[in-house]
């Protein structure tokens, strides 16, 4: 059987086009200069006025996340480019995905899905005209630059309160001038670093790792660097290009992820005999696969840390809630990955999750069944895996999990 090609990524991927979608509004009106002498609203005053007087922006950024929880460790690390010219071009290059807003169309590709694109009409590039076509998924840290260029409460939407309260972050070694900092109603703490004229270097954002089943100590760090940003410069020709030929245009990202969905990719489990478990409980008792009794077993591979994990879980629970109403013989195991009975156990306190939940400490067990993007859910049967979902797509997934259940049990259905 074949593998849905719908990732973690491509989950990401259109979380991160809808978030940059919502930060794309009319420039500010300029901050009030006059009579200003608090540095940190001073400063504040400067970055915004910087890019709410700009004509063009530029910039490739080097979007770094670090993650410490307890004695794992994880570093995430992408390059993407951003080009923006006032009043209604803009573009943002990853190597994932491409979104272009021109000439008053609104145009998506993402690596994953070939031969469709996403075409939308903007009438006005603003805030709720993006806002009213496309749907929230849920998003990623949203673009500091481009919310300074294109949003008209800049710091309100990266700190999420009606107003932040800013404050002069100290010069170091690797920032020769003073920053500018403020916490955000989750108690993370952003901190931007400009040059001299406003144009913004680096930005940090420091999680409050509690907030994502985290532990005391444990840390989660987001970095936005701009090494060669640049303001009223000369943008490439090819800036605001997306080549769409031979692509079918759909108008959703909804059909988008459809459109994945239906593009079949074989993981590379698929067929073979599921490898070894033999793994503790959260109640610290032990397990063991081989002893699992139903026809059809699921394994869902997971962090607490993983949005796109949460979402699959829910529906999880709702094809278990199913199968045991239609009395089928399926079981659902949860395998969390390099993280601690703790954490979990706040997740669970949070969520109310109720499936059952191995400990895969060391992470073992998800290297030998090939564990890439998470939420990964392999569907087992006599003793070989014979269907892999990598990533989920929330429209679908519930509906295509019970059909594959359905005729993998048979004819009797149990």
């Amino acid at each position: 059987m074949m593998t849905r090609n719908v990732s973690m990524m491509l989950v990401g991927c259109m979380a991160f086009l809808m978030m940059t979608a919502n930060l794309l509004a009319a420039p500010p009106s300029p901050q009030e200069a006059a009579g200003v002498t608090d540095p940190a609203t001073a400063l504040r005053d400067r970055i915004l006025n910087a890019y709410a007087q700009a004509k063009t922006f530029s910039a490739k950024v080097e979007f770094t996340v670090n993650q410490n929880q307890g004695r794992w460790a994880n570093i995430r690390q992408t390059w993407y480019t951003v080009a923006y010219e006032r009043p209604d071009r803009f573009a943002l290059d990853h190597p994932d995905y491409k979104l272009v807003v021109d000439k008053g169309q609104l145009r998506a590709v993402l690596g994953q899905v070939s031969g469709h694109h996403v075409e939308q009409p903007v009438t006005k590039l603003d805030y709720q005209a993006l806002t009213d076509g496309l749907p929230r998924l849920f998003g990623n840290p949203p673009l500091p630059a481009v919310v300074m260029l294109l949003s008209p409460e800049p710091m309100g939407v990266l700190s999420g309160l009606a107003k932040a309260d800013v404050k002069l972050a100290a010069s170091d070694e690797n920032h020769p001038r003073a920053g500018l900092t403020f916490a955000d109603q989750d108690g993370s703490v952003w901190t931007i670093w400009p040059e001299a004229n406003g144009l913004i270097r680096e930005v940090v954002l420091q999680v409050d790792a509690t907030h994502m089943g985290g532990k005391p100590g444990d840390s989660v760090s987001v970095s936005y660097k701009y090494p060669d940003a640049a303001l009223d410069g000369k943008l490439p020709d090819d800036a605001f290009a997306l080549d769409t030929t031979n692509s079918v245009a759909v108008d959703s990202l909804q059909a988008l992820a459809r459109a994945a969905s239906s593009q079949r990719q074989q993981h590379a489990s698929v067929g073979k005999p599921a490898p070894k478990l033999v793994l503790p409980t959260l109640e610290g008792k032990q397990f063991n696969l081989a002893d699992v009794k139903e026809k059809v077993v699921i394994l869902d591979f997971w962090a607490t840390w993983c949005g796109p994990c949460r979402i699959n879980m829910e529906i999880l629970q709702m094809v278990k809630a199913w199968a045991d109403k239609e009395n089928k013989s399926l079981a659902i195991y949860t395998v969390d990955i390099m993280e601690t009975p703790e954490q979990v156990k706040q997740f669970i306190k949070q969520t109310g999750m109720t499936l059952p939940v191995l400990m895969d400490a060391d992470g073992a067990v998800a290297k030998a069944y090939g564990i890439g993007p998470i939420p990964h859910t392999a569907i087992l049967k006599d003793g070989k895996v014979v269907e892999v979902h990598q990533g989920v797509n929330p429209e679908t997934m519930e509906a295509t999990l019970k059909k594959e259940i359905e005729e993998l049990l048979g004819a009797e259905g149990r």
